[in-house]
């Protein structure tokens, strides 16, 4: 559910999130003075939704109508909130009629890149040196959601984790070289 006004009730329910979610936030990220900016300093470009029954919130910046967006979260509920974020993340592809979100995960966020995929994120790629976490510079995990061909909901992926299809391929890679190999040898 889009916010449209924003009581003092919610901004300190937005600024307990901030705080409680800041250990899984880029360094430059984690000051309360970003959630105030985004709220109050820039412009409209922020975009926020609350995942209707949860203590999540979603919220977009650098939307291109008819392309794309960045997404964060503020999850307070955990796994709990992730059907309802999914639907929450129907709506927001739909009012601005996405093809693709995209999010930014530092690499050692391994739960939160998780979580990103039961939402249906894909992995897709990696930029080296990209952010500061925990005073380091780590790597950046990108992970996008795009729509289907002809379709309107945004992918789901598959349940299957990367290393699984990555053993599946290799398995049939092996099968088929097997099979030229027998194909080759009844030909001689």
């Amino acid at each position: 559910m889009k916010i449209q006004e924003l009581s003092l009730e919610l901004y300190s329910q937005l600024k307990e999130a901030w705080a409680g979610n800041a250990e899984r936030m880029q360094d430059a990220d984690r000051d309360v003075a970003v959630l105030d900016y985004l709220l109050f300093q820039d412009g409209g470009d922020s975009q926020w939704y609350q995942v209707e029954g949860h203590r999540t919130w979603l919220f977009v910046r650098n939307v291109v109508p008819g392309l794309s967006a960045s997404l964060w979260a503020l999850n307070m509920d955990g796994p709990a909130a992730l059907p309802s974020a999914k639907i929450t993340l129907d709506e927001i592809m739909s009012e601005f009629q996405l093809q693709r979100l995209t999010v930014s995960i530092p690499s050692p966020l391994v739960k939160v890149a998780h979580a990103a995929q039961q939402l249906g994120f894909r992995h897709e790629g990696r930029l080296r040196s990209a952010m500061v976490y925990n005073g380091r510079v780590v790597d950046a995990d990108i992970f996008g959601l795009t729509l289907n061909e002809g379709n309107t909901t945004p992918s789901q992926g598959t349940n299957e984790t990367p290393k699984r299809r990555r053993r599946r391929r290799r398995s049939r890679r092996r099968k088929g070289h097997a099979n030229q190999a027998q194909t080759s040898e009844t030909k001689a």
